[in-house]
């Protein structure tokens, strides 16, 4: 390797590009399609902004095309662990931590159908924890706040990737796509709470979030936040909610049945259009 080029692999590596490289590399071991750099529009100016990984994976159930979608924000910060505030007053109730998550139409239709299966509630992702996180913040430095960033980062990916799905139904077919906010630190992440008087700070793998910050469209905006050694673990955890989502044909049949009348005449005008448009 010449000087060169190890002054720029060094400088590649203070920009946390190997990060989103190995994120990717993870999510597609396991199975799923994984992009990097990916753009998506600001639902809140219109701006095209960049996601660091998307990863999805996706089935057809009937005539819908049935997808979950991770959208990623990497963030490396070996000097500077992150903070998760938790509490146990903050949760949501079993149904709303299901429904409460970024969907288009026929995605929330589906969790909300869902919402009261006892067993959705046991499953990773939907199940939420005795203690969630509130905020979340990065120690040991007062300049920008690079967790808050990559929390509305998330968000507002999540809502465009639902926004552009919704578009998809409208002029494709049928699009159920469910949509999990989440934030990976190459770093070391804690959680800290108020236990009794003391106050306890541990080191964990991973977190969930229950933001206030409505950028996502949702009640709340949950988020996981994980640290790069608990990745392997989280990734299972999605795989596990897929496999559950998958196996759901009772519940898309019925959707067919009931929910897709609108979708259907739309697309059948669209077909008559563009063959109309075609003949002249």
């Amino acid at each position: 390797m010449s000087e060169l080029s190890g002054k720029v692999k060094k400088w590649i590596c203070e920009q946390g590009y190997p990060v989103e490289m190995h994120v990717a590399k993870q999510f597609r071991e396991a199975g799923f399609r994984a992009t990097q750099s990916e753009y998506y529009v600001d639902p809140e100016n219109g701006d095209s902004r960049e996601i660091d990984v998307v990863a999805s994976c996706q089935r057809d159930m009937g005539e819908i095309l049935v997808r979950i979608t991770v959208c990623v924000e990497c963030k490396s910060s070996t000097k500077h662990p992150w903070v998760a505030f938790t509490s146990q007053d903050t949760r949501l109730a079993k149904p709303a931590s299901i429904v409460q998550r970024p969907a288009n139409k026929l995605g929330k239709e589906f969790l909300h159908r869902i919402a009261q299966n006892k067993y959705a509630h046991q499953t990773p992702l939907f199940k939420m924890g005795e203690r969630n996180g509130f905020t979340l913040t990065e120690a040991f430095t007062s300049g920008k706040d690079n967790a808050y960033a990559a929390c509305i980062s998330v968000a507002k990916c999540a809502r465009s990737l639902v926004m552009k799905a919704e578009e998809a139904s409208q002029s494709q077919g049928p699009v159920c796509n469910i949509v999990i906010p989440l934030v990976v630190i190459d770093g070391k992440l804690f959680e800290c709470h108020q236990d009794d008087l003391e106050l306890e700070v541990e080191e964990i793998k991973q977190a969930t979030l229950i933001w206030r910050n409505q950028v996502s469209n949702t009640g709340h905006s949950i988020i996981s936040v994980c640290a790069l050694d608990g990745l392997p673990g989280y990734i299972r955890s999605v795989s596990k909610l897929s496999k559950f989502v998958f196996d759901q044909d009772n519940v898309f049949r019925d959707m067919e049945n009931e929910s897709l009348s609108e979708y259907k005449n739309r697309w059948k005008h669209l077909l008559i259009t563009k063959g109309s448009t075609g003949s002249t």
